[in-house]
């Protein structure tokens, strides 16, 4: 069905997708066609003749995770987990142990970081896609408040480095590093507690 013949607001949707931008007064939808396979993207907004719409895309759903910014994920891992190392090595215990070994292989950690979330996004995202319940504006679909995932993510980068048996202290340090980072990819307005995210493709 070309662009051209559909009108946003009169077609049946089995699901929907909605956000309202404060910033600029205008909603972003991103809607299922019922029966069918094919999505629409659109915006609606109000205008001194009532309420307009423009299509932003439509087409076979493809999804993305986004890139993390690793340069500030490597800051973020080196600073945290380096707070948990103390100076005097005939102290250590198994925090500063673990927290060495992983500052010791730290790209690779940044790598294995990254990659786990945006499993983690691909799986929270879709979901809440489906489930008509993910943000949405011009270019990608989040979710907000499952940050709890985080642990599962970072127990995975933890076993792949050789650490089963992690204290709650490197955990939640490599969990923060993961949070500082994500959190520069929210916004104020429109998406403030989003902790996972796909870039929307329609093919």
């Amino acid at each position: 069905m070309p662009v051209s013949e559909i009108n946003p607001l009169e077609t049946k949707y089995s699901i929907t997708n909605h956000t309202y931008d404060s910033t600029n007064s205008r909603s972003h939808y991103f809607c299922q066609i019922a029966d069918s396979e094919t999505w629409v993207h659109y915006r609606t907004w109000q205008s001194s003749d009532g309420g307009e719409y423009s299509i932003k895309d439509m087409g076979q759903l493809d999804m993305v995770a986004p890139d993390l910014d690793t340069d500030s994920l490597k800051t973020a891992v080196v600073q945290n987990l380096g707070k948990l190392i103390r100076d005097d090595k005939d102290e250590w215990e198994d925090t500063d142990r673990q927290a060495a070994e992983l500052l010791d292989d730290v790209d690779s950690v940044v790598d294995a970081l990254e990659t786990e979330w945006q499993h983690g996004a691909e799986e929270v995202v879709t979901e809440s896609m489906y489930g008509g319940t993910v943000g949405v504006d011009s270019a990608y679909a989040w979710a907000s408040h499952v940050e709890e995932a985080y642990y599962y993510e970072i127990k995975e980068v933890l076993r792949q480095h050789g650490i089963e048996n992690f204290t709650h202290h490197v955990e939640s340090q490599l969990r923060q590093s993961l949070s500082d980072v994500v959190q520069k990819r929210q916004n104020r307005w429109v998406k403030p507690h989003m902790e996972y995210e796909l870039r929307i493709n329609l093919e």
